[in-house]
């Protein structure tokens, strides 16, 4: 992004090879590598953005069984498909308030802006391209820069505008807009057969999962907790790291559990996930609480509340 910022022409060999390695990490620890790309800061917004987008896009292409070339256009793709962003103007991109119509429209040419990066670069496929140029297609034909409708959106482009767009929804690039992971699935079901093709947001809520790895929940004890893997085939009851009493007071020994063994609370009462919470819920630091997660892996440490 640094290369593309200053004009400089993009390394395509160091971009694959990163795509590569993310179809490799995804397959064998999905939950980990969802964790690294999560700990970017948001002050690199775009590039975060692109990042997480990209883990997702593998994510839900290897559940959709995609052959592993496409996999990696894919991946690619993803990564790439917001570059054109760095030829807006920067009060553009960090606008708080709703675009203008006009406004809107001069956001819509990062597609193009994308695009013409790219094919001054050598080694970029059609399937890559194929991404970058339908990304914001829609099912119902209100997406752009096209207006493309239904199967006339390639598959890898509507596997990227569902995942741009859970990632958009669940991470914005300013917090306080953001819904909840399990906010995000509902909004997204309520678009299938719509903005998005029914069968596929199905899928990716499989994929996936109402509550996926990162989330902030809160049991029916009363506990809140992060969830930190999935139990396949029993998306409902991943494993939890607790980290409040049922009070809300930081617990001083924090404990992981997997609500697949463990089905009821200290009071012999039903336990189950209660509500998806928000970032900052609580005062809890999750971006705090992913570094110690890899602070983990590698014996370092860091705080996990606001004080």
């Amino acid at each position: 992004m640094g290369k593309i910022f200053s004009g400089k022409p993009i390394v395509l060999s160091t971009t694959k090879k990163v795509a590569n390695k993310m179809v490799k990490s995804i397959a064998s620890n999905p939950d980990a590598f969802i964790w690294i790309a999560r700990i970017r800061n948001k002050d690199e917004y775009t590039y975060s953005h692109s990042v997480r987008t990209s883990i997702w896009a593998i994510t839900f292409g290897r559940y959709l069984g995609l052959r592993k070339e496409s996999l990696q256009n894919l991946a690619m793709g993803s990564l790439l498909a917001e570059i054109g962003k760095t030829e807006l103007p920067d009060e553009l991109l960090l606008k708080k308030d709703r675009l203008t119509d006009e406004e809107f429209e001069t956001m819509k040419k990062h597609v193009f802006y994308g695009v013409e990066l790219l094919e001054k670069s050598k080694g970029i496929s059609q399937e890559i391209l194929t991404v970058v140029t339908t990304h914001h297609e829609r099912h119902n034909g209100t997406g752009y820069p096209r207006g493309l409708r239904g199967d006339r959106i390639p598959l890898l482009g509507r596997i990227a505008g569902i995942v741009d767009f859970y990632d958009a929804i669940t991470c914005p690039r300013y917090e306080e807009k953001a819904l909840s992971p399990s906010e995000t699935m509902i909004r997204l079901h309520d678009l299938r057969g719509n903005e998005f093709q029914a069968e596929l947001v199905d899928d990716f809520i499989q994929a996936i999962g109402i509550y996926p790895t990162g989330s902030l929940i809160e049991l029916s004890s009363g506990e809140v907790g992060v969830i930190t893997e999935q139990n396949v085939g029993r998306r409902l009851r991943p494993k939890v790291l607790l980290l409040l009493d049922p009070d809300k007071k930081p617990i001083k020994k924090q404990r992981e559990i997997d609500l697949q063994k463990e089905t009821r609370d200290v009071h012999g009462n039903n336990l189950n996930i209660a509500t998806c919470l928000p970032e900052g819920a609580y005062g809890i630091d999750l971006s705090a609480f992913r570094q110690k997660f890899i602070g983990r892996v590698l014996g370092l440490g860091n705080p996990l509340f606001h004080h």
